[in-house]
């Protein structure tokens, strides 16, 4: 499985774990129901904060709202969302009682032989330019998944022999039911090659924003022109190229402000500027507001 992330992200998490009050033992599987969450440690879910762990929320019952990065969207019932790691979330249930559940996973939990599953849909997902994966299983294969996660629910809170091996195989169970939504998903929108390649730029752009920024340096690593790529890239994701480098780089430069408080040159820098005026000049291009206005609304 492929768990490279930005070079943005895992700077991010280095200094995550380095702090004090992540001291702590890292417990590699976590499974809640969201009412015992929401009894025992709310903040858990509403509070924003960049993820290192995957995570998948199941509502299963209930209203509310996520926020992903920037991005707001309403959650309805049966709504199962995936996410990556170095992505900021933020959850907000509605007014009504929400049931369902939230699993948090780290990377190495993931990693299983080669005979067995690979899930890296969770990440080619993320790769092919979505923020996120969402998907609304049918009926039948609702009460399918519901019966694998109860039985996973009642392995985590017990400590009997191969736990982590149990718990590993309802969660293969409980992803091969994803990775079959999602293929069902995307099945329209790809081609063999054509996505191959699309993949294979979203995943070098995620690594090289900071030093790549014109679509014919991705292009020349492909082998394939500037043109070429650009209409590739926006037949299957519905932008271009160009706009998915310039969105990656607007993305990142608000997350940082978000999350780091970094001021404007120190992002410049970050993110491979050299002239801080360039910078900011494409900032308010790209964004739609000058950097100035855009710190105020985190406070506002």
């Amino acid at each position: 499985m492929n768990t490279s992330y930005t070079f943005a992200e895992s700077t991010l998490v280095k200094a995550q774990t380095s702090n004090a009050h992540l001291h702590q033992k890292v417990v590699p599987f976590e499974i809640y129901s969201l009412e015992d969450l929401y009894t025992d440690d709310p903040e858990k879910l509403e509070m924003s904060s960049r993820l290192t762990r995957f995570e998948i929320l199941w509502i299963q019952r209930g209203k509310g709202s996520l926020s992903i990065d920037l991005n707001k969207m309403d959650i309805d019932i049966n709504t199962i969302i995936c996410l990556i790691p170095g992505q900021l979330r933020k959850f907000n249930k509605g007014t009504t009682k929400i049931e369902g559940y939230y699993i948090s996973l780290c990377a190495d939990f993931l990693c299983m032989p080669e005979s067995q599953l690979d899930f890296s849909f969770l990440i080619a997902q993320h790769n092919r330019g979505n923020n996120y994966l969402m998907l609304q299983p049918d009926e039948e294969t609702i009460v399918e998944m519901d019966e694998v996660v109860l039985k996973m629910s009642r392995e985590f809170k017990n400590s009997y022999l191969m736990r982590s091996e149990i718990l590993q195989g309802f969660l293969k169970i409980f992803m091969i039911y994803l990775s079959r939504k999602m293929e069902k998903v995307i099945s329209d929108k790809m081609c063999c090659k054509d996505a191959e390649m699309v993949s294979r730029f979203m995943m070098m752009l995620k690594k090289e924003f900071a030093n790549k920024k014109k679509v014919a340096e991705y292009a020349e690593e492909l082998c394939v022109t500037p043109n070429y790529l650009n209409q590739m890239v926006k037949r299957i994701s519905g932008f271009p190229a160009s706009h998915h480098i310039q969105q990656q780089i607007i993305i990142e430069a608000k997350r940082q402000a978000l999350y780091s408080g970094m001021r404007l040159k120190e992002i410049a820098d970050f993110l491979g500027f050299n002239d801080y005026a360039h910078f900011s000049k494409f900032f308010k291009n790209y964004s739609g507001t000058n950097f100035s206005n855009f710190k105020k609304t985190l406070v506002s």
